[in-house]
């Protein structure tokens, strides 16, 4: 009772104290306030707001103050544990006034950024962005870059990096400090410019002495695989605070420059850790199924397996193990997950009846097969299930090289797992050879004729089907111009104005990454059109064809080609792809047309999309 006696003695003497001016501040900053606001919570924050309202009083158009008053209201009493200020209405009231006050005044629009978010945030950003394009004489250097930086922030948090590039090189023009900044490198990192984003790393000077700030850095550095700088970095932190290293990256750094004991030891360390000990024998497992001999790889095995059969339900790692090292000895739990692969395999072989049959029950029922065929059929329904099963199986094979992100689709968060440029090129390699073994073999005891033309010559239709490109890119661009204006779309969202012809120009780009150009250009422009083609104009389309009329047998097809590809804006584009090449196939009898109607079409978007 007396300390509090003694505490509101203190501070009425110290308002005191300020109403005679004897301890003056030579600034109003809000954040001095605060530092004595914490001796006396109700008092010093009247006394406080009484010594703004005064100032301003005498100076209504000291806009710094005005902002430094609703400040100190923002923050004055704010918890910062409920996350709950008790003067908002005050800060409401008080902010909303000085924006009326000074509406186009720089410092009130970076003021607004400060607190606002989502469409308000938006609308300020325009407004500013518009009142610095119309007098830009009342904006100095360092608050357009400040507005610009926020709004590359802003959009890289939404994400739509086209933007938050647009904004951060804005911001860069304004204030040069910008341009090494890590924002710039992350940016340019997800926007596919690493090597740009390396240089930005390296431009910035490695002066501070901020644990986190050096961590993140060697982060970017690790991520762009420049091990070297990193693993530099990460050592410079154990100097300053350990516990800001994450052992995994540390490891990861390791392995990079071929380190791999140094390495084991950061990943056996985490695994004491009585959280996430799942993943992080995870991540020693795979550690060890690729730089450990086949011993170490069991017993890491056998002691993530202890964790439960949810660890590997398939056996997919186990596999692994034993590819690499298949003397090791298997336990029973080990035969129970390959049991269950075999399982998923079986559901695999079964699920494509579930729209082969419907062709087969509604084809007799409703009488829709036409006995008037345009061209001889070489595939039936039997063919359609074959390689239906083959790309199913080949979709879930592909994943072996990432057996995690396989997992992360369907089990607990240990697993998520996002994939890596090159894991993601392996796995699109792997499915396109093994889809296209699938497809090549649906050629077996079906003649050879079928890849070029019954019924034109091969010229004629080598012209036929650059011709129909010719009209299909027209089509393409209208649609795409139409979905930019009325359905606000950006290329973005259609992945892309340069690679909209193709899946997904993130596969594509894994692709070429991975493979080179050279492997990359045979692979997307030669053997996936042959295969397609193969599969859907050819096998898919004939076999409908026997049960169906010409129309809803190339719909069918059309709807499947589409299907695969994965692309909800992009659906219409694939869809009319699937018709025009089913029509030509029907015109010419053979699929020469398609296939280069096909080959054209990737030759031209993987050319514009290594232009870009």
């Amino acid at each position: 009772m007396a300390f509090k006696c003694v505490l509101k003695l203190v501070s009425i003497a110290f308002i005191s104290l300020y109403s005679s001016g004897i301890l003056l501040a030579d600034t109003l900053d809000h954040a001095l306030f605060l530092k004595e606001i914490n001796n006396s919570q109700d008092l010093v924050y009247s006394a406080c707001l009484a010594k703004y309202d005064a100032y301003l009083k005498d100076h209504p158009n000291d806009i710094t103050v005005h902002i430094e008053r609703c400040k100190f209201i923002q923050f004055a009493e704010y918890d910062d544990v409920e996350g709950y200020n008790p003067n908002q209405a005050a800060f409401d009231s008080s902010s909303s006034a000085v924006v009326k006050q000074f509406p186009t005044h720089p410092q009130i629009f970076l003021f607004q950024i400060s607190y606002l978010w989502g469409d308000e945030l938006e609308t300020v950003f325009e407004k500013a962005e518009e009142a610095l394009d119309l007098n830009p004489e009342e904006w100095n250097e360092t608050q357009a870059g400040i507005l610009y930086k926020a709004m590359s922030d802003h959009y890289y948090s939404e994400p739509d990096l086209p933007k938050a590039l647009t904004y951060i090189e804005k911001a860069i023009d304004k204030d040069a400090q910008y341009k090494t900044s890590l924002d710039y490198a992350r940016i340019l990192i997800d926007s596919d410019r690493k090597e740009e984003a390396l240089q930005v790393l390296k431009a910035g000077k490695d002066t501070t002495k901020i644990a986190w700030e050096i961590s993140n850095k060697a982060d970017l550095y690790l991520q762009l695989k420049d091990f070297a700088r990193a693993l530099d970095l990460y050592n410079r932190i154990d100097e300053i605070d350990s516990t800001y290293n994450n052992n995994a990256n540390i490891a990861n750094t390791l392995e990079g420059v071929g380190e791999y004991e140094a390495a084991r030891k950061y990943l056996v360390a985490d695994t004491s850790k009585h959280w996430s000990k799942e993943s992080s024998l995870k991540k020693l497992l795979l550690h060890d199924l690729n730089y450990q001999d086949g011993a170490q790889g069991l017993a890491t095995y056998n002691a993530f397996r202890d964790h439960g059969y949810s660890m590997d339900p398939l056996g997919l790692y186990r596999l692994k193990l034993f590819f690499s090292h298949p003397l090791q000895p298997w336990k029973f739990r080990d035969i129970l997950g390959l049991v269950t692969l075999r399982a998923v395999f079986l559901c695999l072989i079964a699920i494509p009846f579930i729209w082969i049959l419907p062709i087969y029950f509604i084809g007799h029922h409703l009488s829709l097969i036409s006995h008037k065929k345009a061209y001889e059929l070489n595939w039936g329904l039997k063919a359609f299930w074959l390689v239906s099963t083959g790309f199913l199986m080949a979709s879930v094979a592909a994943f072996f090289v990432e057996p995690e992100y396989l997992y992360s689709l369907f089990l607990d968060s240990y697993f998520n797992v996002e994939l890596s440029q090159e894991k993601e090129g392996l796995i699109s390699i792997l499915f396109v050879l093994l889809f296209a073994l699938v497809g090549l073999a649906s050629l077996y005891k079906v003649t050879p004729r079928v890849l070029l033309s019954d019924k034109w010559p091969i010229r004629q239709a080598i012209f036929y089907g650059i011709g129909a490109l010719a009209l299909y890119k027209l089509v393409v661009g209208i649609y795409i111009l139409i979905a930019i204006s009325q359905f606000g779309l950006s290329m973005e969202d259609l992945t892309g104005m340069l690679s909209h012809f193709l899946a997904g120009r993130q596969d594509i780009e894994a692709i070429l990454a991975v493979g080179g150009n050279g492997i990359g250009f045979l692979l997307i422009c030669l053997l996936v059109p042959l295969y397609e083609e193969i599969v859907f104009r050819g096998v898919i389309l004939d076999a409908c064809q026997r049960y169906l009329n010409f129309t809803v047998a190339n719909v069918i097809q059309a709807v499947l080609f589409a299907a695969i590809h994965m692309s909800l804006y992009l659906f219409p584009v694939f869809l009319l792809f699937g018709l025009v090449a089913g029509m030509m196939r029907k015109n010419t009898g053979g699929l020469l047309a398609g296939i280069v109607f096909h080959v054209l079409n990737n030759m031209l978007a993987i050319g514009l999309l290594l232009l870009r």
